[in-house]
């Protein structure tokens, strides 16, 4: 009940160790209740306290639980609320479509060449505006959480392009996945329903790292804290 916009925007600056865009993030914050409630009236299927509300739990970086959640694939269960509302306006989509160019003329983008996936055919888009949500460039590593298709392929058709890319140090990483190329993620949300963290002589090592959040920590506290303990020889084969 204590919680705000403005702590959950200082605690989003913070946890970008004060790099991130606060006029975005100042946005993002007040959203963000708002958006909740809209999934909600869609239908989202949220987990539940028992009087009805909206379940929380904490998360890293945070400084009050404010983690929306729906079980254990809350961004599934966003992602079919969004499906069935794009169905229910006949919005277009073209799946199994995949992006190959950037057309542009004169410094401005024109529009898109695609392959469709389904009968190798190569079709022109127009578009005055393009906007790319693919996800970042993970599979550039060998361990990492992202999805195969997320090789940053987008980067290189926005340089083709003559298109400046901003902030390309801002590399996520979750602390936490399965090691060995599998590369399946162990949800934050275990450690934020008490999961620990311990190195091979059994030490929890983050009350070293972060005394007071300790596994709860910001990403890029555990991640390095992680590294650290394997580097220093405290790692688990």
């Amino acid at each position: 009940p204590d919680d705000t916009t403005e702590a959950h925007a200082f605690d989003t600056v913070k946890g970008s160790d004060w790099l991130g865009d606060q006029d975005a993030i100042e946005r993002m914050t007040a959203d963000a209740p708002q958006c909740v409630y809209e999934l909600e009236n869609w239908g989202c299927p949220f987990s539940r306290t028992e009087d009805g509300r909206i379940m929380q739990r904490p998360f890293g970086a945070e400084s009050y639980v404010r983690t929306c959640y729906a079980a254990d694939r809350t961004g599934h269960a966003i992602m079919n609320t969004l499906f069935e509302q794009v169905t229910k306006r006949e919005i277009p989509l073209f799946e199994e479509y995949l992006v190959t160019n950037l057309i542009h003329q004169n410094n401005h983008v024109q529009g898109l060449l695609v392959l469709n996936k389904s009968t190798g055919e190569i079709t022109a888009f127009e578009a005055p505006i393009v906007i790319f949500a693919t996800g970042g460039a993970g599979r550039i590593y060998s361990q990492t959480t992202n999805a195969l298709i997320n090789t940053g392929g987008f980067f290189g058709m926005t340089l083709d392009a003559g298109v400046g890319l901003k902030d390309m140090e801002m590399i996520q990483f979750h602390p936490t996945t399965l090691y060995g190329g599998s590369g399946i993620l162990i949800s934050e949300s275990v450690r934020g329903e008490g999961g620990i963290l311990l190195n091979s002589e059994g030490e929890r090592y983050m009350e070293k790292y972060a005394p007071e959040t300790k596994e709860l920590a910001a990403r890029d506290v555990v991640a390095p804290a992680n590294l650290t303990e394997i580097l220093e020889g405290r790692g688990i084969e």
